[in-house]
């Protein structure tokens, strides 16, 4: 445990410790899935039809797994997007018909957490922990850095993966030369 409490085998433990991290758990995930686009919980969801016209925009209800929604379009490009703004639980953008949102879903299961992710999580939960459970200032500023420090090592990774390889032009200019600058 990195807060030097009772190490937690199951969340329905009779401790104080894991009744925290019982009641704790699913705020504190979502909190650090939307700390960033993650690609492991990303998804495309496709919302048909408007709940409701409001002015000269239309509300489409945002899906109940997201916990961040960062684009939004009206056509299956995605380059193109829509003209929109979050408003609570609903999207409101300019157009009327098909909407797709990119969104980071809440819902991700623990078993597809990257390694670095879940240790992210775990920074965070006992960040969070340091005051209500060891009740020091002092671990709370230690478990805020290496939140912080497993939270960028995790962002890394993930944005290493799952994306496409970009090349400099200069690298292929230089592949070409076999290796000489220009």
């Amino acid at each position: 445990s990195y807060v030097g409490a009772t190490p937690i085998a199951d969340l329905s433990e009779n401790s104080t410790e894991a009744q925290w991290c019982n009641t704790n758990y699913i705020p504190l995930k979502h909190a650090v899935l939307a700390e960033r686009t993650w690609s492991f919980a990303e998804e495309v969801a496709e919302v048909s039809s408007p709940t409701q016209a409001v002015g000269a925009g239309f509300l489409y209800a945002i899906p109940d797994n997201a916990v961040r929604v960062y684009r939004c379009y009206s056509q299956l490009d995605p380059a193109i997007q829509a003209n929109w703004q979050r408003r609570g639980k609903d999207v409101v953008t300019d157009y009327d018909g098909t909407v797709y949102m990119v969104l980071t879903a809440g819902d991700s299961l623990e078993a597809n957490f990257p390694p670095m992710f879940a240790q992210a999580l775990a920074g965070r939960l006992a960040m969070e922990m340091a005051m209500p459970i060891a009740r020091s200032a002092q671990l709370l500023n230690a478990m805020l850095q290496l939140y912080e420090q497993k939270l960028s090592a995790a962002a890394a990774a993930d944005g290493s993966e799952a994306r496409s390889e970009r090349h400099d032009s200069t690298e292929l200019v230089s592949a070409r030369y076999g290796g000489y600058q220009l």
